[in-house]
């Protein structure tokens, strides 16, 4: 998942939350079509408002599968889909207790008139602000739950990145220098702004202020543009965003 698309979540699904900041659910469900046709399927969906709190929160959106079968994004899958698969990602940042998140993988479209019924069999939470922004195939579950070779972390104004490294070569060497020496240089750049607002009054002070704006709003897209290459190599990327 691209940082765009991780902060146009967050705009999304501020509406939606129910009674904790930031929360949501991995679901995993059973759906029974009206052809006999059995599914085990895989979504996500942020904590939505409750009227009636009296009533469990699983038997809630079981009576409303639309919410959690709903898509939010435009990529030709219509407006309901779930995924096949979830890969479970385990990993350790800075020496702290072992974390996990998962990646859904293989999305399908599904036609809501074709649903007799819907069964949810896990309910896991996780924060919409966090989402593995790599792309992975089933096959990678396999090197993914081998130890990491590396771990490197670049944040930018708004997104901090976590890039697991598995398979180490001159390719990803490459791109973690690239990415240093961009960090560097972008934080260099805003902290000379910074050092001229401080020293300039006036008009030309609010020139200085929307030329620091611009560097921070563009921060995270310039760090990403530099991990997008590791898709498709033996490296998962972890991306949390605020909103």
């Amino acid at each position: 998942m691209s940082i765009i698309k991780l902060c146009f979540l967050c705009t999304l699904f501020i509406p939606l939350l129910a009674t904790a900041e930031y929360n949501g659910h991995q679901i995993e469900f059973n759906l029974e079509l009206t052809n006999g046709k059995m599914i085990k399927g895989y979504n996500y969906l942020p904590d939505v408002y409750q009227k009636d709190r009296s009533q469990d929160y699983t038997d809630f959106l079981e009576a409303h599968y639309e919410l959690v079968l709903k898509n939010p994004f435009e990529d030709q899958m219509g407006s309901y889909a779930y995924f096949e698969k979830r890969i479970k990602y385990e990993y350790t940042l800075y020496d702290e207790n072992p974390l996990f998140i998962f990646t859904l993988i293989d999305k399908k479209n599904i036609d809501l008139s074709t649903i007799k019924s819907f069964k949810i069999i896990g309910l896991i939470p996780q924060s919409y602000l966090i989402n593995v922004s790599s792309t992975h195939q089933w096959k990678d579950r396999k090197w993914m739950q081998k130890p990491t070779k590396n771990v490197h972390s670049f944040g930018g104004t708004f997104c901090s990145n976590d890039i697991f490294i598995h398979k180490k070569n001159k390719k990803t060497e490459k791109l973690i220098e690239a990415l240093e020496k961009k960090s560097k240089d972008l934080e260099n750049e805003l902290q000379d702004q910074y050092k001229l607002l401080r020293n300039t009054d006036g008009e030309p002070k609010f020139d200085i202020e929307e030329k620091i704006d611009q560097l921070e709003e563009e921060m995270d897209d310039k760090i990403y543009d530099l991990i997008a290459p590791f898709h498709g190599m033996k490296v998962v990327v972890i991306t949390m965003c605020t909103c």
